[in-house]
């Protein structure tokens, strides 16, 4: 049965057969007796399965080796007891209400004798096929697509001696599939038949599917909707296959064998390129959205932060460094849209030392430089990780890098260059970004476009870079300073001494600086208490139900309104029990830093905010980003709590420090530093220090990166600046967006 979209609905499922072959009907009786050759040349059609244009079989997964022994036996020919191993687990298409089992080797025997044996040989081989593909026997099933040279002619050589053809057993399907759909599918299927199943799982589960479903209705609140657009409609395409007969009690209460067919109908729908299905790959952003949301709203946010521009590249090249277990530190990164199937290759030329293009011609190469720090020898390693789109190896989310390490020595210059090998997109101009990275230092993203009018070949320069092996780059200070410093260096140790820093806990905090409120674990309506006498319980309705409903005051009705401000919320949490919770994910980290000196040197209660605007750099003042608006990258992640955050971190408390709103969170703890993507600074800012100590400043600001605040008992002052106009959180269970 075949519907408008293409898809043919296979209707028959995988069958108990019967221990033997059905008995020969009157009718056919006369022609049990058939000859080898009556019987060879039987083109009886078996019935193929059609999905999408794509004719195949089922091959089953158990052992051939019995069949191929009988089948030996049977003549002592090699060609027909290779092809029986090669055929006989092969599962086709059967008739509702046909008593016929699906294996189609030797499908075609009529009975006992047919073949011209009066053994029963061939018959007693169908049966054991039958017996061998038995519905108990369906295991690890794949795909054997039906081209139209797949199966051999029946005769094949001839014997020496009469001259007359050998004929050997084959199978002749019902249909082909057709060249170029073969050729497009089948790598697919052999690629995804074995790993998309915990995906379809996934999104085919009811709450899975209800939620797809809310998110289509609002997609066009989407901040890039286009993005989402192929894979929302791939995945509607999966949810209508599930409202047919043949799937409608659900993916994952399908048998093995229906399940089968459903993968197929998936894998040859979508899109795709060579062998690399898209829309499957770009499933997994679906899947990550709602199963670790609470929300609709949440999981928008989410699909946003995913299709966003200015972090895609960055976490597709990021995942591309751990999924090829990249241990280098140091190199040039590069990667594209996945749209554009186009062939970029990065290359990196060394300068000093000099040495030879390093691309994918040349992917490995040591080259001798000068030493540092009293060594003899030393030098730079150039290695190609992963090269991407070459050939018509196509992939969904291609990157590139080449890592360069320095052994003992103390730079590499390099000139960076970008190159369209080949060319597929026409018209179009292209994006890409370059990747620098520099152990120790934030990576540098380079953004460049390939013009649709520079030919390939035309290699574009990114441009020279230095790598610093920062090991051998100790920090030396100039004559003048070091003179400097040691005249001060009294002043300092009697006024600094041994500076440390700390995170400060809630406690050390004025009372009118904080707002706490009492916390609930939750809003459960409370039991009715129990009333044994059920005289009482029936009057007290009645009592209850005498008066009339109490009309609610204004002020009644405004308290009981949610807070739209965010004095509005501080207002409310001066009664009664509430929790408060943001999504992590959308706020950016920070702490509250207190230095600790011999003297007081710094002006005002020395509290230092340190709040991280971008990650792999060090924290700043929250005044400096609410004064120009840039809100930076940094987020909270997993290295920020003692215990595993999903999707909600809950705040404690709010306290306003040196000007600026900061929510405490629960459980937070500092993340181990770099990296993690989050430099500690001690707070020793020199803006801070009074008049008095300004030229420590050097010194003070030295000990910023040097020194590592320790977190105190209590509740520390780990949390999130509130530096934006509006804020979103959770107040009891209540979503709300607050103007600061």
């Amino acid at each position: 049965m075949a519907s408008d979209d293409g898809f043919v609905i296979v209707e028959s499922e995988l069958t108990p057969s019967p221990e033997t072959s059905p008995e020969p009907s009157p009718e056919e009786k006369n022609v049990d007796g058939r000859t080898y050759e009556e019987f060879i040349n039987d083109k009886t059609p078996m019935e193929t399965f059609q999905i999408n244009g794509l004719r195949y079989y089922v091959k089953n997964g158990v052992s051939a080796e019995k069949v191929r022994t009988m089948m030996k036996a049977h003549g002592q020919c090699e060609i027909c007891s290779s092809r029986a191993r090669k055929y006989c687990t092969l599962l086709g298409k059967t008739k509702n209400g046909e008593e016929i089992h699906p294996a189609v080797f030797l499908r075609n025997i009529r009975g006992p004798k047919d073949g011209g044996c009066p053994d029963c040989c061939l018959f007693n081989i169908r049966k054991e096929v039958e017996k061998m593909n038995k519905p108990s026997n369906f295991k690890n099933p794949r795909i054997f697509v039906v081209r139209e040279d797949t199966f051999p002619p029946v005769i094949d050589g001839e014997d020496p001696k009469t001259g007359l053809p050998y004929e050997h057993v084959t199978i002749f399907p019902d249909a082909y599939t057709e060249k170029e759909i073969a050729d497009k599918f089948e790598p697919l299927i052999h690629k995804y038949i074995g790993t998309v199943d915990p995906r379809l799982s996934s999104l085919l589960e009811p709450a899975g599917i209800r939620t797809v479903q809310k998110i289509m209705d609002r997609v066009s609140e989407l901040q890039r909707p286009e993005h989402w657009s192929s894979v929302l409609e791939w995945i509607k395409h999966l949810h209508s296959l599930l409202e047919r007969p043949r799937y409608k009690k659900g993916y994952n209460n399908l048998s093995a064998w229906g399940k089968l067919h459903f993968k197929v109908a998936a894998i040859t729908s979508g899109r795709n390129e060579s062998d690399v299905h898209k829309d499957f790959h770009q499933a997994e952003g679906i899947v990550n959205v709602i199963t670790n949301s609470e929300s609709i709203e949440e999981a928008l946010r989410k699909m946003d932060e995913i299709s966003n521009p200015e972090t895609y590249m960055r976490s597709q090249f990021n995942r591309a460094i751990r999924k090829n277990n990249v241990t280098s530190k140091n190199g040039f990164g590069l990667a594209w849209d996945g749209k554009f199937t186009d062939d970029f290759d990065i290359h990196v030329q060394p300068i000093t030392p000099n040495g030879p293009h390093i691309y994918y011609g040349v992917k490995n190469k040591k080259i001798p430089c000068f030493a540092g720090q009293g060594y003899s020898a030393g030098d730079v390693t150039y290695l190609l990780d992963f090269d991407a789109n070459a050939g018509s190896r196509i992939e969904a989310n291609p990157c590139e890098n080449v890592s360069i390490d320095i052994h003992r020595g103390r730079e590499a210059v390099v000139d960076v260059y970008v190159n369209l090998y080949t060319r597929r997109t026409r018209g179009v101009d292209m994006p890409f970004t370059v990747f620098h990275r520099q152990d120790g230092c934030e990576t540098v993203e380079i953004e460049r476009v390939w013009p649709s009018t520079m030919p390939p070949g035309s290699k574009m320069l990114i441009g020279r870079f230095t790598i610093y092996n920062k090991d051998l780059l100790p920090v030396e200070m100039s004559e003048k300073a070091s003179r400097r410093a040691k005249a001060l260096n009294p002043k300092w140790e009697k006024s600094m001494g041994n500076p440390k820093s700390i995170i400060p806990n809630l406690d050390d905090f004025a009372a009118e600086r904080e707002v706490t409120w009492d916390k609930w674990t939750g809003l459960r309506p409370s039991v009715p208490e129990f009333t044994p006498d059920v005289n009482n319980a029936f009057m007290n309705m009645t009592v209850s139900n005498n008066g009339k409903k109490k009309k609610k005051y204004a002020c009644e009705y405004e308290d009981s309104k949610p807070p739209t401000t965010f004095d509005g919320l501080l207002e409310k949490l001066k009664e009664g029990k509430h929790r408060i919770t943001i999504n992590h994910r959308d706020y950016t980290p920070g702490y509250i830093a207190k230095p600790i000196t011999n003297e007081v040197v710094v002006r005002g209660n020395g509290y230092v905010n340190c709040h991280y605007k971008n990650k792999f750099a060090n924290p700043v003042d929250p005044l400096d980003v609410m004064r120009s608006g840039e809100l930076g990258n940094a987020r909270f992640n997993e290295n920020w709590f003692n215990t595993r955050i999903y999707s909600c971190a809950e705040i404690v408390s709010f306290v306003k420090s040196n000007g600026v709103w900061f929510g405490v969170v629960n459980d937070g703890r500092l993340p181990s530093g770099t990296e993690e993507g989050f430099p500690l600074s001690g707070g020793f800012r020199a803006t801070h220090l009074k008049a008095d100590f300004h030229d420590l400043r050097d010194r003070w600001e030295f000990c910023d990166v040097n020194v590592k605040p320790e977190v105190q008992d209590g509740t520390p002052m780990i949390g999130t600046f509130l530096t934006t106009p509006t804020i979103q959180l959770t107040f009891d269970d209540k979503p709300l967006t607050l103007k600061m």
